[in-house]
């Protein structure tokens, strides 16, 4: 099913915007569904995990991260941006100490990079997350026996992907661009979410994507839809033809898709909204609704 998007009447205040994330998985997670949702940028995690932590479908208990990412996002040493005490950087510790996920149950992979700090993994191994550093092919393949939870005392886990994982290669248009060492193929990134198959996943995020960034021929979105889902092209279109699902975090109106980033700019250096109108059409040329 389709949840809608979560509404933002006060989109240039990052606070307020995450407090109704929460307040609109709180409601997801009475009704038992498991919800897979796309940013956004990465501070919609928090508000998730703030709406599912403790909650019925983690059995009341904390919850374990798989986070891949180029960053830890657990950075308590930077300074918070313009006010914004929940944002990008910093859910993956405010959550910890809220005590709604368990860091030494969790797995960050993909690290490879801050340019603002010399000492950025300093906090994530002050809470305690397990990291794997190490990208590439034989690093993937490895980690698929390092399961989240090994150590940890979770019985749930939530998949956390912000596409800047991925190397700029395949992904060039994401919000902290990390070019200077290699990141995940999309090979890599389905092998590592393939190791999560027999975890009790509650939930998953996809975060980061600025499509206004995208070059003409949209390299990172069909690289994303082709790779996460599968990359037989037969099963995609069949499966694309069959969907009948609305937006998170786009608007609509008729022709136009609004994109919609309230939690910055598409150079993530503002809290202001920005509104991209894009007419939509189909394989004919007519403007569809």
């Amino acid at each position: 099913m389709d949840a809608g998007d979560v509404p933002f009447p006060r989109a240039n205040d990052n606070e307020d915007c995450i407090e109704r994330i929460a307040a609109f998985y709180k409601d997801i997670d009475a009704s038992g569904a498991r919800p897979v949702s796309i940013g956004g940028d990465h501070s919609i995690t928090g508000g998730i995990i703030q709406g599912l932590g403790r909650g019925k479908l983690a059995g009341g208990e904390k919850i374990c991260f798989l986070h891949l990412d180029a960053h830890t996002d657990v950075f308590t040493t930077v300074a918070h941006f313009l006010g914004a005490e929940k944002s990008a950087a910093h859910w993956g510790a405010y959550t910890a100490d809220q005590e709604l996920i368990d860091p030494t149950g969790s797995m960050q992979i993909g690290l490879r990079g801050h340019p603002r700090t010399l000492d950025w993994l300093q906090p994530s191994y002050d809470y305690g997350y397990q990291r794997r550093d190490d990208g590439g092919l034989p690093g993937a393949r490895r980690h698929r026996c390092d399961r989240p939870d090994q150590g940890g005392s979770c019985r749930s886990v939530y998949i956390t992907f912000d596409l800047d994982c991925l190397d700029p290669s395949v992904a060039p248009t994401v919000s902290y661009i990390e070019p200077g060492v290699t990141g995940f193929s999309m090979d890599e990134a389905v092998e590592l979410l393939h190791a999560a198959c027999g975890l009790n996943i509650i939930g998953g995020d996809v975060v980061c994507m600025m499509l206004t960034k995208d070059s003409p021929n949209n390299s990172t979105a069909f690289g994303l839809s082709s790779g996460v889902c599968t990359n037989d092209l037969i099963r995609a279109t069949r499966y694309i033809e069959g969907l009948n699902v609305g937006t998170v975090n786009i608007w609509e109106q008729p022709g136009y898709r609004i994109e919609m980033s309230p939690f910055g700019t598409d150079e993530a250096a503002c809290p202001a909204s920005r509104a991209v109108l894009i007419p939509q059409f189909d394989s004919r040329g007519r403007r569809w609704i």
